[in-house]
């Protein structure tokens, strides 16, 4: 557990965990056996010391993973509100033109740069970020440091057979492995945009 927290929260966070669990049995346990024998009452035993240690171990291994999750799943919001943005304007350029944006392939910024010493951090944007043809005519943008990659693919179509993919990738614990969220549509016969699969999600939490 000690090396868990370490990889995940560094070494400041670690030592608030321990200094916070030995304060607890300290002032509980050390506090009660003092006050015991100045009032002449049985304090805490070693033996249950050791019990409310372990129990205090436990909560904390059950804690820290659920916590991690909760935060986890708070960041995968950025992803799946991007692509409805990423939608919207891939619908609203098709009414113009009856063609999707071409591609951007390589999408901004790199995974290799979204992780930093086998932790997570967020891309802060500059005015190039979303500069590209794509993202104009998408007009998408993220103005706030945000945690994943972004590309777009298009078959650049113009009317019955168009298709773009629209995919957000990440690696928020820095494993290598990715997750994956997707937004695909295609436009029939009838010149309307199809898309009611609604995000496909992959590994969304790793």
């Amino acid at each position: 557990m000690a090396h868990w927290a370490r990889a995940h929260y560094g070494g400041r966070a670690y030592c608030a965990v321990i200094r916070t669990v030995l304060n607890v049995v300290f002032y509980f346990g050390w506090g009660a056996m003092v006050d015991g024998r100045s009032h002449g009452r049985r304090g805490f035993t070693l033996v249950e010391l050791m019990i409310a240690i372990a129990i205090i171990g436990v909560l904390v291994a059950v804690a820290i993973p659920a916590y991690m999750k909760f935060t986890q799943r708070t960041k995968t919001s950025e992803a799946t509100m991007s692509l409805r943005k990423i939608y919207d304007g891939s619908v609203v350029f098709y009414k113009k033109g009856h063609i999707f944006p071409p591609s951007d392939a390589d999408g901004t910024p790199g995974i290799g740069r979204l992780c930093l010493g086998g932790e997570s951090v967020k891309f802060t944007p500059t005015a190039q970020t979303w500069n590209g043809v794509t993202w104009r005519m998408l007009d998408f943008s993220i103005d706030e440091p945000f945690n994943f990659h972004y590309s777009y693919l298009s078959n650049e179509v113009r009317g019955e057979g168009a298709v773009f993919t629209a995919r957000v990738n990440g690696d928020l614990d820095c494993d290598g492995t990715l997750s994956t969220f997707e937004r695909v549509a295609v436009v029939d016969s009838h010149q309307n945009v199809q898309g009611g699969a609604g995000i496909y999600m992959n590994k969304e939490l790793e």
